[in-house]
């Protein structure tokens, strides 16, 4: 049976006609990110752009206050229909529960609703859903890096150093996971009173990270009381030195070449049905451009730099890394029903027989000796 590839990624995949997902992170709270998130949102829709925005901070939603929305998500079967926000589509936990009410949810059931946040919203055709990131680099972080193929990732810090601790970590959990960051929003940047200007949270902090990390400064957004006032009517500013840096930003991610780096394409094989990553270089390392099943016990794999390699399935699946694996062998082995993209960085294969549960680092398929074709 030929490899399932065309089904793993179309069936139950709202974000497929997503041309750009980009996550909106600082690795911790305080910073403005959710403001920065609903400012850039609207900014990209006076650019003439489809937008969509997901609140994944499940724990302490406030999108809806931002982007407040006459009406909250419809269901339709087991679909949502994201809320409309002057145009722009969001979905957040906050619709989901009685006002003011604490989210009390352990971390599987915060990542059942990310997932269907991604993969079960009815997004329809975008150009951008920006994905607003919770704090810190847990489970709900990892899933929404896993699940959603990010095009980027927009890193926003205050310029103290406290905040550019926890934005380094966020930056470290992006790399590790194939992530690109597209750059570096320096929020809260100066206060002008009169004709001068104050650096009351410090001075170049944004600036020196983007040097540190080799990204773009997207851009320094003023400290302006009137963005808190507005955001707390649900309205952004206009018209502003800060609203001005949030269309600046927009724009130069609207232009930006790393959004163009991530395509997917499904093409019919005589071998079975394969699938095409153009990362033209998004990722560190060799990524996969073709993957598809020769036979019913082998795959073979097209890598970026040229090398094509074949793997015997049972080794594969042998090799294992999930927990349960790890600690006792599969004996028992079987072909494989579906092989699929994990964001960036990993395949999942889902076997016919034993553990179907294992993700494969791109790193640890390279590391094993499939024979070069």
């Amino acid at each position: 049976m030929p490899l399932d590839l065309y089904e793993a990624k179309t069936v139950e995949n709202g974000i497929s006609k997503v041309r750009h997902i980009v996550g909106i992170a600082a690795g911790k709270g305080g910073v403005g990110k959710s403001t920065a998130t609903a400012h850039l949102a609207r900014s990209l829709c006076k650019l003439g752009k489809s937008v969509g925005v997901i609140d994944a901070d499940v724990y302490g939603p406030s999108m809806h206050h931002l982007l407040p929305c006459p009406e909250g998500p419809l269901r339709r079967s087991d679909w949502l229909i994201p809320a409309d926000s002057q145009g722009i589509k969001l979905v957040s936990m906050a619709f989901f529960r009685e006002a003011g009410a604490a989210a009390v949810v352990r971390a599987p059931i915060a990542n059942e609703t990310i997932i269907q946040f991604l993969l079960k919203t009815q997004w329809g055709d975008l150009d951008y859903l920006l994905i607003d990131f919770p704090p810190g680099t847990g489970d709900v972080q990892l899933t929404l890096m896993q699940q959603s193929q990010l095009s980027g990732a927009v890193l926003v810090t205050t310029p103290q150093e406290i905040a550019l601790m926890d934005v380094r970590k966020a930056y470290e959990c992006f790399q590790r996971l194939k992530v690109p960051t597209l750059g570096v929003v320096e929020n809260m940047s100066y206060l002008k009173a009169g004709g001068e200007r104050l650096f009351p949270l410090g001075e170049g902090g944004g600036v020196r990270l983007a040097q540190e990390l080799n990204v773009p400064l997207l851009g320094q957004v003023p400290l302006e009381p009137q963005i808190s006032l507005l955001g707390d009517q649900g309205k952004t500013v206009e018209d502003s030195p800060a609203a001005l840096q949030f269309l600046s930003i927009a724009k130069k991610l609207s232009s930006h070449a790393m959004l163009e780096s991530f395509e997917v394409v499904f093409k019919q094989m005589s071998a079975g049905l394969a699938i095409e990553e153009k990362l033209q270089g998004s990722c560190s390392g060799a990524g996969i451009q073709k993957l598809f099943q020769n036979g019913p016990c082998e795959i073979v794999i097209e890598w970026t730099d040229g090398t094509l390699c074949r793997y015997d399935l049972s080794d594969i699946q042998r090799s294992c890394p999930c927990a349960q694996c790890s600690i006792k062998k599969p004996k028992a082995f079987g072909s494989a029903s579906r092989a699929y993209s994990i964001g960036r960085y990993a395949v999942k294969f889902e076997f016919t027989s034993g553990c179907s549960a294992g993700i494969y680092p791109l790193t640890l398929l390279r590391q094993m000796k499939g024979l070069l074709v």
